[in-house]
Parts: C-alpha cells; sequence; structure tokens
C-alpha cells in the first residue's frame, strides 16, 4: 500500500506537474494567429487562408460575410448559368460563388 503511494505521489510530482507547468508557459506565450500573419504578410496572398483577401474575394462576387441565409438549398442561391461559368474555376471560386 506504502508503494503505491509512493508511486502515485512520483507520477505525479515527475510527470504530470512537469507537464502541467510546461504546457501553461506554453498557454502564455502562445499566438494563434502567428502563423495567419505570417501568410498575411507574404507577398503572394494566399486567399485560403487570408481573411482579407478572402473578403475581397466575396466583395467581388457581390457577397458580404455572414450574410447568407444556410437553411436556403443552393439551387436557389445561385442560378444554372452562373454554375456552369464557373465550372473549370479551381475550388475557392466555386466555394465563392455560393
Amino acid at each position: 500500500m506504502g508503494v503505491s503511494a509512493v508511486i502515485a505521489f512520483s507520477y505525479y510530482f515527475f510527470y504530470v506537474e512537469v507537464r502541467r507547468k510546461a504546457y501553461m508557459e506554453f498557454g502564455k506565450n502562445y499566438d494563434p494567429y502567428q502563423r495567419m500573419r505570417e501568410i498575411c504578410d507574404y507577398p503572394i496572398k494566399y486567399m485560403h487562408t487570408c481573411p482579407s483577401e478572402l473578403a475581397k474575394r466575396f466583395e467581388e462576387k457581390g457577397l458580404t460575410v455572414a450574410d447568407r441565409d444556410y437553411t436556403i438549398p443552393l439551387d436557389d442561391v445561385v442560378p444554372e448559368t452562373k454554375k456552369r461559368e464557373f465550372a473549370h474555376s479551381n475550388a475557392l471560386e466555386r466555394f465563392l460563388t455560393r
């Protein structure tokens, strides 16, 4: 019984507690938007990851962010001619025409 208590005590203080402190330190210094800023600062904008470029594409298509009613089926939102026009576009442009 005493051996198991010593093992549990050692496991907590030498394994769990050390990692908890490391994660706490990581959490203090972690910036979740750092990679996004690096991508957006790059001269060639990656539109699928840079929100400002993505917003520009939405405006070019006449859409606003968070303005679409997602309960309406896509067939009612995008006319058939518009679907054919972008049939050979890349995936992002097809997404933006929804």
